[in-house]
């Protein structure tokens, strides 16, 4: 009864459990399944997605399978303070493209239990990530935590991910306003959905922001 692009919050009650199948094409949507919850899903298109919901099943290869899940590429993580989630996502976005993560170092801003804090930082990172769709955190993600550094493959490339690193990637956005300078009107906050604890920190900053 929700349309939603976080379809997998709890409060929408369609939350993927860990090794389930799914036929998904929303791409934030279908990382985070894989990321944090474990379920697996590729990036499908939407007619894939729609056959797999009519049909009840879909196509076993790539993320679907443990192969297919394992890292090629190891980001280490190495800032002074804990990253903007959305400026580390595109950061590691841009660097592996479509390949799989497997990220060490977060586990120190973020802890190691996957928490509703945890979730929603791991959901606004992933949705920055463009075609990432699985990345794994050390000592956070349900894999991970399963089976450690075996995810990674034997010749896995190496991204470190630094405070220069950070402010070069933020550096290179392009602005998109035609002038610069101007004065912002309206403001749209969300994408993908926030989470309940999000919304209600937003109104909290928002308020005290009017008030101030």
């Amino acid at each position: 009864d929700a349309f939603t692009c976080t379809c997998y919050m709890p409060e929408v009650g369609n939350e993927p459990q860990k090794g389930e199948i799914l036929s998904w094409a929303e791409s934030s949507a279908v990382v985070y399944a894989n990321s944090v919850l474990g379920a697996r899903c590729n990036r499908n298109s939407g007619i894939i997605e729609l056959f797999g919901s009519i049909a009840g099943c879909v196509p076993e290869f790539g993320l679907l399978t443990d192969e297919g899940r394992k890292a090629t590429w190891v980001v280490e993580v190495r800032t002074s303070r804990k990253p903007e989630a959305q400026v580390l996502g595109s950061a590691i976005g841009m660097k592996v493209l479509e390949d799989v993560p497997y990220i060490r170092g977060l586990d120190q801003w973020l802890g190691t239990e996957l928490n509703d804090e945890a979730k929603a930082y791991l959901k606004d990172m992933g949705a920055a990530t463009g075609a990432v769709g699985l990345y794994h955190v050390a000592n956070l993600t349900p894999e991970a935590c399963e089976l450690g550094e075996a995810l990674i493959t034997e010749n896995a490339q190496t991204y470190v991910i630094d405070d220069a690193e950070l402010a070069r990637v933020k550096a290179s956005y392009p602005c998109i306003w035609k002038d610069a300078n101007a004065a912002p009107k309206l403001c749209f906050v969300g994408c993908p959905h926030l989470s309940l604890a999000q919304l209600e920190q937003w109104t909290d900053q928002v308020q005290e922001g009017l008030k101030a």
